[in-house]
């Protein structure tokens, strides 16, 4: 058994090493993915029926990365900027690799033990699959 969400999320980040246009202050429509994989194992679904809420997934993501901008906190901009609304410092720098990772962490802190994987497009033509 699988289950599938898609959204979009609106994020800004920078990228503070990259030599290119990623080092500036910017933002994506990212499109999201999210698989829950159970394989045969039916004892996962709850009460109501339920593996797991569509929207508990987009609430979940959406809480932290929806209209927001991320931010490494080691940055060198990150003293300034982190006292703007909508800035979250996290501990990785913000790349689609590192955001899809925290945003498997974010469901499985309520789910341990649901096999989740992301699929995360920064634009059309750029995505992870984790």
């Amino acid at each position: 058994m699988k289950l599938e969400k898609e959204f979009e999320i609106s994020t800004g980040h920078r990228l503070p090493n990259h030599e290119g246009g990623c080092y500036n202050l910017h933002g994506h429509n990212y499109w999201v993915k999210v698989i829950v994989d159970l394989g045969d194992m039916p004892e996962y679904i709850d009460e109501q029926g339920f593996l797991i809420d569509f929207s508990e997934i987009k609430h979940t993501i959406n809480f932290y990365f929806d209209h927001r901008f991320i931010l490494y906190n080691q940055d060198p901009l990150a003293d300034e900027l982190k006292k703007m609304p909508g800035v979250v410092l996290v501990p990785y720098i913000p790349t689609a690799e590192n955001m899809s990772l925290h945003m498997i962490k974010l469901i499985k802190e309520k789910h341990p033990d649901l096999d989740i994987h992301i699929e995360l497009n920064e634009t059309k033509m750029s995505k992870v699959i984790r």
